[in-house]
């Protein structure tokens, strides 16, 4: 009788399928919740479900992919999005063109008012920074043909500036992927998260040099410690070919936001 029926041939055909799959770079997992708890943008949905029109900071809205998840899951945001780089924000105008709620800013947010060296690769547009690369001899874990070049310099503004100037009361959620100039943007915040004026920060985080003085995930998450934020989860974990996790997306949550969503939600069976 064949064994591919039985309980330890349907084990081994499954072990083989994985196998061939993840030579081709995809894997099969077994989900043990509901779906919605490994997409961050779902989880902010139903973490925001009871702000009627959440106020969202794209901050590093590049052309505009952030913007769209967000108003995929939150239709009813109000998105102040965040691009300096000229060719990326000309895309994402266009694409906020078609939400009424979206507001684009050709700024990068950062800890000062004025201007600020940019440095770019029109390539690797994704990669562009407020600071350069690495200046060190350990090993590289960007592409080669990512380097930047302070080609350009650009505006930037404080979250506690802009907020003031715009009558923002409140930030539902604070959106970083501004590669490694994430201290930068929070130190620019210090009165706004000392305002307990952020429900979500939904950040990208770096765990070995990509941006020379970035800060490390324990940079990040002391600071937003400090402040009366706590770690929910991580999403979208990228490890280099040495297996060492490279960078990955995490979400920290204010004290209310835990104690009226997170802890309201039934007890684990």
């Amino acid at each position: 009788m064949s064994t591919q029926h039985t309980p330890a041939g349907m084990s081994k055909l499954k072990a083989t399928l994985r196998t061939a799959l993840q030579r081709r770079g995809f894997d099969i997992l077994r989900l043990k919740h509901e779906p919605w708890v490994y997409d961050a943008f779902k989880v902010q949905q139903q973490l925001l479900r009871d702000v009627a029109h959440p106020m969202i900071f794209d901050v590093g809205a590049n052309v505009g992919q952030t913007l769209l998840s967000y108003m995929a899951v939150l239709p009813n945001a109000r998105i102040q999005c965040f691009e300096p780089f000229p060719n990326s924000f000309k895309e994402l105008s266009a694409k906020a063109a078609g939400y009424p709620s979206a507001s684009v800013n050709q700024l990068a947010l950062a800890d000062q008012v004025g201007e600020q060296t940019f440095y770019t690769n029109p390539e690797y547009h994704t990669r562009n920074s407020l600071l350069p690369r690495p200046n060190s001899e350990g090993r590289r874990y960007f592409r080669e043909k990512a380097e930047l070049s302070p080609n350009m310099t650009v505006g930037v503004d404080t979250i506690d500036h802009f907020r003031a100037e715009k009558n923002i009361d409140h930030i539902d959620a604070l959106k970083l992927d501004v590669q490694g100039a994430e201290m930068m943007v929070l130190q620019g915040a210090r009165e706004t998260l000392a305002a307990n004026a952020v429900s979500l920060v939904f950040t990208e985080i770096l765990v070995v040099p990509h941006y020379e003085g970035g800060p490390t995930f324990q940079d990040i998450d002391s600071m937003l410690q400090d402040y009366g934020l706590s770690f929910f989860n991580i999403y979208d974990l990228r490890p280099a070919s040495n297996g060492q996790l490279r960078y990955a997306n995490v979400i920290y949550v204010s004290r209310s936001l835990r104690a009226e969503v997170v802890d309201a939600f039934p007890p684990e069976e």
